[in-house]
């Protein structure tokens, strides 16, 4: 059992079953107290694209374990979406246009702390996930923005070159909310990204956080 503990005063225990010692106790060098040796086959094409497939889910499920981790940790709450205006479907200027909006935002608020997951959308282009805690400056936000994108702060309409959209849950009967819980928001940035590990290229990381 593993427990982690988080900044935010939450904690999360995990449960794991380990099997292992049974499979060393049916071998024969085990029980003669000899080291275990685990035959190394060639494998056919059917085993390594299986393996190929069982190692991307793999390395999936520790990519949104990860994401949850991070956003238990700064007690996320509230989404915000940033997006450009072309068809813009360049992850590494994706993340420097990223790297440029933070630096702005760490200038002005030195502990700002997020977590970012981007997302392919059906036409292909790019947009950006972001978890933060509590409530956002949106304005200077977008003047962020516009200023990473190489634009004009004042830019509007059509000249702006992209935009800031800030999402809350969805909710039963028609309530509206912009705070989340941190569970819910985590799993939202992390709904799309077996869609991301096929569009990416293998080693692209898929999730940006503050330090």
């Amino acid at each position: 059992a593993t427990i982690r503990r988080f900044e935010s005063g939450s904690a999360e225990v995990s449960v794991h079953c380990i099997q292992h010692m049974n499979r060393m106790s049916q071998s024969r060098r085990w029980a003669a107290h000899d080291p275990v040796k685990f035959r190394h086959d060639e494998l056919t094409e059917e085993q390594i694209a299986r393996k190929k497939v069982e190692n991307t889910e793999r390395s999936l499920r520790e990519t949104r374990k990860r994401v949850r981790y991070l956003c238990k940790q700064i007690g996320a709450d509230h989404m915000v979406t940033f997006s450009y205006r072309e068809n813009m479907i360049d992850l590494a200027r994706l993340k420097r246009d990223w790297k440029a909006f933070a630096r702005l935002m760490h200038a002005r608020y030195p502990d700002w702390k997020y977590v970012a997951a981007h997302e392919y959308q059906d036409r292909g282009a790019l947009h950006l996930h972001v978890a933060v805690k509590g409530r956002q400056e949106i304005k200077y936000l977008r003047r962020c923005w516009y200023i990473a994108l190489g634009s004009s702060p004042e830019s509007s309409g059509d000249e702006a070159p992209g935009a800031i959209n800030v999402r809350g849950p969805s909710r039963r009967w028609g309530n509206k909310s912009v705070e989340w819980q941190t569970d819910r928001l985590s799993g939202y940035l992390t709904k799309f990204m077996s869609k991301t590990f096929a569009m990416s290229e293998a080693n692209a990381k898929r999730y940006w956080a503050s330090k």
